[in-house]
């Protein structure tokens, strides 16, 4: 009773990158959002390699303190980094039986009052100006999130079978493998956007080709070209921020100002 078992101590010794590829399928199976395993499975490799775990066994309270002292991100990202290694080390408990405790005593970091930055709304004649000035594939992938308020993550699934336009009512369905709620999103299309639909579907599109073949732009180099080009400013005034997901923020803002 002095020592663990061998299925235990195997488990230790196991490169700590093939249990990540196995925690992550695991969610895979039970339905989770390829956009989460995605996002969960980049921090515990950015988490393995940071802080030299190579194995189980190397995962401590020490190095993962050390790291996150050196960071610059938000408290809200660094708490999910921590309650990422510890489903991580939870899984491992169920799965195989190995009692890993040498996280359960970091504490999360407050959030209150910590954001790194907040968010503004484009106005109505600043949207226009970036969707005049965007190069045809950028101004799809902008009038969809200006439009409908979708997530970077829900843009990049959508297929042409999703898209609806020959209803009376044109509309988007965004899969429930997709959506944050886990259920199945129908979203109005304005004239606008499903006419530059219609001219971007190519014909007799598959039903599962992707309306964005490449995906949304994950650096931020275009978006702010074509910002530089609309004359609209990263920050304003007061210090609030235009990114990508503030085409979100000005999607709500439109459909409160339009009640």
């Amino acid at each position: 009773g002095l020592v663990l078992p061998v299925a235990q101590t195997k488990c230790l010794a196991r490169p700590l990158g093939k249990l990540i590829d196995e925690f992550i399928a695991g969610k895979d199976q039970v339905g989770r959002a390829e956009s989460y395993t995605r996002i969960m499975a980049g921090r515990l490799d950015i988490l393995a390699k940071a802080c030299g775990w190579r194995t189980l066994a190397d995962v401590d309270a020490q190095s993962f303190l050390d790291w996150r002292r050196r960071q610059r991100a938000s408290a809200k990202t660094l708490n999910e980094y921590l309650g990422g290694i510890r489903r991580l080390l939870a899984w491992v408990r169920k799965q195989y039986g190995v009692p890993i405790t040498t996280l359960d005593n970091v504490e999360y970091m407050d959030e209150r009052g910590a954001g790194t930055f907040e968010r503004r709304a484009l106005t109505l004649q600043e949207a226009q100006r970036l969707l005049n000035v965007a190069p045809p594939e950028r101004r799809l992938i902008y009038v969809l999130a200006l439009s409908t308020g979708l997530r970077r993550a829900e843009l990049d699934s959508l297929v042409w079978g999703d898209v609806h336009l020959d209803s009376e009512a044109p509309y988007l369905r965004v899969r429930a493998t997709y959506t944050k709620n886990r259920k199945d999103a129908f979203l109005p299309l304005i004239p606008q956007a499903a006419q530059i639909l219609r001219a971007a579907r190519p014909p007799h599109a598959a039903v599962d080709r992707p309306v964005l073949p490449g995906g949304v732009p994950r650096n931020r180099r275009a978006l702010r070209r074509d910002m530089e080009a609309a004359g609209i400013a990263v920050m304003d005034a007061n210090g609030r921020k235009f990114d990508f997901h503030a085409l979100r923020t000005t999607a709500c803002t439109f459909l409160l100002q339009s009640g």
